[in-house]
């Protein structure tokens, strides 16, 4: 939030390695540093981090967080060069984290509404390079109805703003 992506890397790499931090924290480390360099344009550096948390196993956060990423990494690539398919498969990574890495009770929902947001962009820039009428509609019919559901679970999310 700071714009400090250095330091921040820097410690989310520090988190990442230190022996005494709970499963849960080195997770969250791992995502940071993925997140850092997509942010400091280490588009390559962060879809290698991402993928490499996508193959493993942990929990529904991260696994959210991850594809996300990789959502976000793809999703620019489709709108940069107007590709559906790119915008499609970008669509597809935010799914998985409003279907199946849904979560639990008490978990942090900060993915779930990232994904739901993400979810909406895609089906908003299908819609936008669409040509077929009724195809355009349906795609923003279903970025309208992602955007409600997130402003129905989550009134005052951050995601929101990106709508």
């Amino acid at each position: 939030a700071q714009g400090k992506l250095a330091d921040a890397r820097a410690a989310f790499e520090q988190a990442e390695k230190d022996p005494k931090a709970t499963p849960d924290v080195a997770a969250i480390a791992k995502l940071g540093v993925a997140e850092c360099l997509k942010l400091d344009g280490k588009a390559s550096e962060a879809e290698t981090r991402f993928k490499a948390i996508v193959e493993g196993d942990g929990p529904s956060f991260l696994l959210a967080g991850a594809w996300n990423g990789l959502g976000d990494l793809i999703s620019e690539k489709g709108k940069t060069a107007r590709n559906a398919d790119l915008i499609t498969e970008a669509l597809f990574a935010y799914l998985r984290g409003v279907v199946q890495y849904v979560p639990g009770p008490g978990e942090p929902q900060d993915e779930y509404e990232r994904a739901i947001a993400g979810s909406a962009k895609c089906y908003k820039l299908l819609s936008q390079l669409e040509t077929n009428k009724d195809r355009k509609a349906d795609y923003e019919q279903k970025a309208n109805q992602a955007a409600e559901r997130l402003r129905k679970l989550a009134p005052n999310s951050e995601f929101l703003k990106q709508l």
